[in-house]
Parts: structure tokens; C-alpha cells; sequence
């Protein structure tokens, strides 16, 4: 797992160079329009999911340069394969959530404590339920296929940051009404279906190495 894990950095400084500047990107947008206590933080989210989502792109490449039969040969099991992209995929999602942290921690002083909840919600869940549905289907169908339901999820996102930016204040209310137990579920759920979704792509991605 350990090689597995290395492989997945060395792939990551070689191609995610311009999802990472799209995301800082993102994040700095967000911290200008959080400055001063304006509540656009979608745009916040909308970093957090495309920082969060990257192993969608590595397992794109893994297909598309062969490692996906290549590593066949290797002793390793289905599970650590599929494995290896679920890790990656906290871990990228962690790093968002640091990067948000400190973008609301610098300039989201004239927020209050539930928007800001909300918003942490919202930064952490995006990434994980979409990693969620995207990984088995490209385990299952491949990331060919399963890349149109990656555009309508990123087109969907791409909604969403608009409507946040016309309706900024509609969701700042709604964010500061939520529950801090509501929030807290969201968050367990999101979490029991990303552990669900990784136990699905190793039994299919098992079978498709079996035929």
C-alpha cells in the first residue's frame, strides 16, 4: 500500500499541477468575497470539490496510460487498488478542509458561528458524496464512461456556485438556521456512504479482474 500510496503522489506533482491552481484559485476568490462578512462562500465549497475529487483524474490516467492492466502483475489485491484512490480521496478532501479553515479563519471574521458551520459542512461532504458515486461507476463501467457523469456533477457544482452568488444572503439565513446535530449527521452520512461506495468498488473492480 505503501508503493501504491507513492505511486499516487509522484502521479499527482506530475498532472495535478492545473487542479490544484484552479482550486487555489477558487479558494481566493472565495477569500475576497468572504472578506468583510459577505456571504458568497460557495465559491469556498466549489474549491473544496474540485480539490477533493482528484482521484477521479489519477484513475483517468490509470486507465489511459495502461497502469490499470499493468497492475495486474503486481502482487496486490483488488482492494488495495481501489483502496489507494479512497485514501487519496480523504486525504485530498482533508486538505481542502485545512485550506478552508484558514481562509475562514483569515477572512471570515464578520461570519457568524452557524453560517460558518454550514459552510465547513457543505466544503467537507461535496467532495466525499461525489467521490462516492464517481469511483464505483468507474470501477464498474470505466472512467470513459463514467467521465459524462463527472462533467454533469462539475456542471451541476457550476449551477450551484452561480445561484450562490445571486442569493448570497437567502443562504447565509439558511446556513445560520441549520442545527449543529443536523449538520453533524450530514457530515456521519456522508462519511457511512463514502465507506459504503469503497467496499462496492473493490467487489466490482474485483469481478472486472476476474473476466
Amino acid at each position: 500500500m505503501k508503493g501504491l500510496l507513492l505511486k499516487e503522489w509522484y502521479q499527482s506533482a506530475a498532472y495535478g499541477k492545473t487542479l490544484l491552481i484552479a482550486s487555489l484559485a477558487m479558494f481566493a476568490v472565495s477569500a475576497v468575497t468572504l472578506h468583510d462578512g459577505g456571504k458568497q462562500g460557495v465559491f469556498l465549497v466549489y474549491a473544496c470539490f474540485l480539490m477533493g475529487i482528484f482521484p477521479m483524474t489519477l484513475l483517468a490516467y490509470d486507465e489511459s496510460y495502461g497502469w490499470t492492466m499493468y497492475s495486474y502483475a503486481f502482487p496486490v489485491s483488488p482492494a488495495q487498488l481501489t483502496g489507494v484512490k479512497y485514501l487519496t480521496g480523504l486525504l485530498c478532501t482533508l486538505l481542502s478542509t485545512v485550506f478552508a479553515i484558514a481562509v475562514l479563519a483569515v477572512f471570515g471574521g464578520g461570519l457568524d458561528r452557524g453560517y460558518i458551520t454550514f459552510l465547513m459542512t457543505e466544503s467537507v461532504t461535496a467532495p466525499l458524496i461525489s467521490n462516492s458515486v464517481l469511483l464505483p461507476l468507474s470501477y464498474r463501467f470505466g472512467s470513459t464512461k463514467a467521465r459524462y457523469l463527472y462533467f454533469v456533477i462539475i456542471a451541476l457544482f457550476a449551477g450551484l456556485l452561480g445561484f450562490g452568488v445571486s442569493s448570497d444572503d437567502m443562504l447565509g439565513h439558511a446556513g445560520a438556521d441549520v442545527p449543529l446535530p443536523a449538520l453533524l449527521g450530514v457530515v456521519v452520512a456522508a462519511v457511512v456512504i463514502y465507506a459504503l461506495s469503497w467496499k462496492l468498488s473493490t467487489v466490482w473492480y474485483g469481478k472486472s479482474r476476474d473476466v
